[in-house]
């Protein structure tokens, strides 16, 4: 299970650098409880490229993900992997939409991509997970009308309003 961070699992504070500032979102303890105990391996895949615009340390970045570890561990939610990207845009190629990430990840965890899926709530979450095999789903509370969130809705297999909707689709229907 490919977990985006920000906008996904915790509230989207813009360049989060402050590991205080780290919120997770309503039914995301739920939904992660529900994969968990279904046995899916929870590995998180976040674009952060604050680090290449000096807007935070690569120090900060491993303080807010010790945080984010500590809470969910405080709920009995273990990850399996973190992995980031921390370069400008387009300077890479491990960077969300490309599927990077979630191959760096699948070969170091030895991961079937084929049986995973990529949550997130944004185009660059759902292209990343289609490009490396996976089913995704877009967490997408509401939506303006515009053609990038028609595509992402129309690309994704499952559109859900949060996280907990997500989880449940997927280990009902999945």
């Amino acid at each position: 299970m490919f977990l985006d961070r920000d906008g996904t699992l915790n509230k989207d504070a813009g360049y989060l650098s402050n590991p205080r500032e780290f919120q997770l979102l309503p039914g995301v303890v739920e939904g992660l409880n529900i994969l968990q105990q279904r046995g899916f391996q929870l590995v998180v895949v976040t674009n952060q490229s604050g680090i290449a615009r000096g807007y935070f340390t690569e120090q900060q970045l491993a303080d807010i993900h010790r945080e984010m570890v500590r809470q969910l561990a405080e709920n009995d939610i273990e990850l399996a992997g973190i992995f980031y990207c921390p370069h400008h845009p387009h300077s890479c190629g491990c960077r969300k939409p490309l599927p990077g990430l979630l191959l760096e990840a699948g070969e170091k965890l030895n991961l079937d991509l084929a049986s995973s899926f990529m949550v997130g709530d944004k185009a660059t979450d759902i292209l990343a997970g289609k490009a490396a095999g996976c089913r995704s789903i877009l967490i997408a509370p509401s939506f303006s009308d515009g053609a990038t969130e028609i595509f992402t809705a129309a690309t994704a297999d499952f559109v859900s309003a949060d996280f907990l909707e997500a989880a449940r689709w997927i280990v009902n229907c999945g």
